[in-house]
């Protein structure tokens, strides 16, 4: 503190009011000024005080509460508060059952400091309120009832909360006041970072308290510890609670072979309709190839953003690559639905990745389980709510979006070994399911009983949501399943639901090259952070649909080897890729086309669809058709060696295989909204065609390039030597 030779330091405690007069040479001439009032706010905006008041001398004096009539008439004329975190509006004073508007008022947004000049008629004795508004912009506005959007402003207030009605779409009825629910005490500062205590505040204490109170079940652990530790000059971690998780992990490097196009539809009748389908594919010359609470099942925080780029969280559809942040609110809990807007989906990324003003990219993953959802708004501002675990945020910093990515996967995962008790599904969360389940796979692989049966696979595809194909009520396990820590204590199923998926590809993944003696690939449909580093993902059930074709972009840009800015960002997988001309529906000609030009380009390129709809194989339609597919599958095993040294960066560095624009030209904000074009690597640009009819698409700002039906443009970036190879029928070829 700063205390040069004409200062010293008083300093007024919030939550109290000091009368004060203004100073004259005596105190008998000071007396017979006017008064004035110091408001010294709390953290509750709250504040109380006491004023004495007599003719200073006389001997006795008979002590009294109200109706006190000064000889004097002194009067009250300036009134200043302290701790005014936000600039009121509307004072009034109320005298005599009259209520007058305050005109003298100025606000200090910088010391938070409110003065109040020239009152009028304010005479000491004489009770008298000032009242004013706190208006609260939209944009501040974090949802207190989430739970009910149509909330009653009685229901509200019994929350603690502040009500004010709205036509504005989105925008909380009821929404947090800023005072605080928690304080921090303890703070200690370690060579790591800090740590702090944080304490639950009553009802009484704050008046955002939930009210009731919570009960024994719902209340914080007193006092729950908040981390911040720097691990590395690039990443920080903060976690509340008692549980630790770690995470990621570099994706595992691929069998060159899997860099292949694949084909598959569900209806095949027999294997002379497959090798039916193989010789008309050979005869076309078509390569192919197979606001902040802590409870026990409620925490919620909210945090400001730098800036209205957010990129991630899923695994849902979005119809941009950039988050729309006016006021939306996305569900992750992991289950069997295919994609579409707005639903949550097979795996569960809440993950994020944030572009700031100067173009500087950092990363946040929150590693929990529970089910949760995010809310985005304008302010621009995020609102985690999760039912259960702890709030274990990583941060990886950057500074640009392909660090953020290669630094996001030098952390290891490290979950807890789980196993339930009496449950219809395996668990492999266990070690001895795990086992077992190698044991399943080397049987297939190798059938010692009967090895004429034995299936001599290269990989295998696991559909992994522990689902039933039924209503959401019947598609899990139920939620109060218990399951077991290794230590012997138990653990709810609905605490670890989003991890089933995760904790079957890895023991996959290690049957797989065991029994094989190769690296093998897993294609896993249910995913957690670190699930790529034992499997890929195909992106789901799509439908034959030109808003599809374009939104697998997005969806390929979630998983890649891909950005972590996508639709399941937090995984970084390099083998990922939707299904070719759409999984449901019939596809229609030129929109199977344009999707096997880019699908050309996925890590996993398969056509791929469902029982009861027509053929989408290439050779399925006519003979240009089937020259179309063979030119763009040609140019993809052309450019292989290039491709699978993609695969090997994003294994040895954790970088990135398919990305977006901006990784690569982070300078040019123009980049930082498309989601039509993507890159394979630093070297390669492609732009398809994504709309019905259309025979060109527009580059830049200035180029336009014709794109006829046999077309995709590729454009190769100067400054880079690209390997090739000529192309086969097959990857070994």
């Amino acid at each position: 503190m700063l205390l040069p030779g004409d200062k010293i330091g008083l300093h007024l405690r919030g939550g109290y009011i000091f009368p004060t007069q203004k100073p004259n040479t005596t105190t008998e001439a000071s007396r017979k000024n006017s008064l004035g009032l110091i408001i010294a706010l709390d953290y509750k905006r709250e504040a109380k005080g006491e004023l004495y008041w007599d003719d200073g001398n006389r001997l006795l004096a008979t002590i009294i509460h109200d109706n006190y009539t000064d000889p004097d008439k002194l009067t009250f004329t300036d009134i200043t508060i302290l701790g005014m975190d936000k600039e009121p509006t509307n004072f009034t004073v109320s005298l005599n059952y009259a209520t007058t508007p305050i005109s003298n008022v100025v606000y200090t947004e910088s010391t938070k400091v409110v003065n109040i000049t020239d009152l009028k008629g304010l005479v000491l004795g004489q009770a008298f309120s000032i009242q004013w508004d706190l208006p609260v912009s939209d944009l501040q506005k974090f949802n207190c009832f989430p739970e009910q959007p149509a909330v009653s402003e009685e229901s509200c207030r019994e929350r603690g909360c502040l009500w004010e009605p709205t036509t504005v779409p989105g925008v909380p009825t009821c929404f947090y006041d800023t005072i605080p629910n928690y304080t921090a005490s303890n703070i200690q500062y370690l060579p790591t970072g800090i740590t702090v205590d944080l304490t639950h505040l009553t009802a009484s204490e704050a008046a955002q308290a939930t009210v009731p109170p919570p009960s024994s079940r719902d209340k914080l652990p007193p006092p729950a510890a908040a981390a911040k530790a720097a691990s590395a000059s690039d990443t920080l971690s903060a976690a509340i609670g008692s549980l630790r998780l770690s995470l990621i992990g570099r994706p595992a490097m691929i069998p060159y072979w899997a860099l292949g196009f694949q084909l598959s539809r569900y209806g095949y009748q027999d294997d002379y309709e497959i090798s039916s389908l193989y010789d008309a594919m050979m005869a076309a010359q078509i390569p192919y190839l197979p606001g902040f609470t802590f409870r026990d099942m409620f925490l919620s925080i909210s945090t400001r953003l730098p800036s209205e780029y957010l990129y991630g969280f899923g695994e849902t559809e979005h119809t941009a690559f950039r988050r729309n942040i006016s006021w939306h609110t996305w569900g992750m809990f992991a289950r069997d639905e295919p994609p579409a807007y707005k639903k949550n989906s097979y795996g569960v990324h809440p993950y994020y990745m944030a572009l700031e003003e100067d173009g500087s990219a950092h990363g946040v993953l929150l590693l929990n389980s529970n089910a949760m959802d995010v809310t985005f708004q304008p302010t621009p501002a995020l609102t985690y709510r999760t039912t259960g675990g702890i709030l274990d945020f990583y941060m990886v910093l950057g500074p640009t979006p392909e660090l953020v990515t290669q630094q996001y996967t030098e952390v290891w995962p490290d979950l807890p070994n789980l196993y339930k008790a009496h449950v219809a599904f395996p668990d492999f969360l266990r070690n001895s399911t795990a086992a077992w389940w190698k044991r399943e796979i080397e049987e297939l692989y190798r059938n010692p009983r009967e090895p004429e049966k034995s299936l001599k696979f290269d990989g295998l595809w696991i559909v992994n949501l522990g689902s039933r194909g039924q209503g959401l009520s019947s598609q899990t396990l139920c939620m109060e399943s218990q399951q077991v820590l290794p230590d012997g204590s138990p653990v709810r199923h609905y605490d670890v639901h989003n991890l089933y998926g995760w904790a079957q590809a890895r023991p996959t993944y290690e049957a797989v090259q065991e029994v094989t003696g190769q690296r093998g690939i897993v294609i896993t449909r249910s995913t957690f952070p670190s699930s790529g580093r034992w499997g890929g993902h195909w992106l789901g059930d799509n439908t034959a649909a030109w808003d599809q074709l374009k939104k697998s972009i997005i969806g390929v840009w979630a998983y890649p080897g891909s950005s972590p800015g996508g639709e399941g960002a937090g995984v970084l997988f390099n083998r990922t890729g939707a299904d070719i001309c759409g999984f449901f529906g019939d596809a229609e000609y030129e929109m199977c086309v344009r999707w096997m030009q880019l699908g050309a380009f996925y890590p996993f390129s398969r056509n791929h669809n469902t029982f009861g709809t027509r053929r989408q194989d290439p050779v399925a339609w006519d003979s240009d058709f089937e020259t179309f597919s063979r030119k763009v599958l040609q140019t993809r095993y052309t450019l292989l060696p290039y491709l699978y040294t993609l695969m090997h960066k994003a294994h040895a560095e954790g970088s990135t295989v398919v990305r977006p624009l901006l990784h690569e030209f982070t300078e040019e904000r123009t980049t930082w909204d498309i989601d039509h074009q993507f890159m394979l690597g630093p070297a390669i640009l492609i732009s398809p065609v994504l709309e019905n009819g259309s025979g060109n698409e527009s580059i830049g700002e200035w180029k336009v390039l014709e794109a006829p039906l046999d077309h995709i443009n590729l454009h190769i970036r100067g400054g880079y030597i690209l390997p090739w190879q000529e192309p086969a029928m097959n990857t070994h070829s």
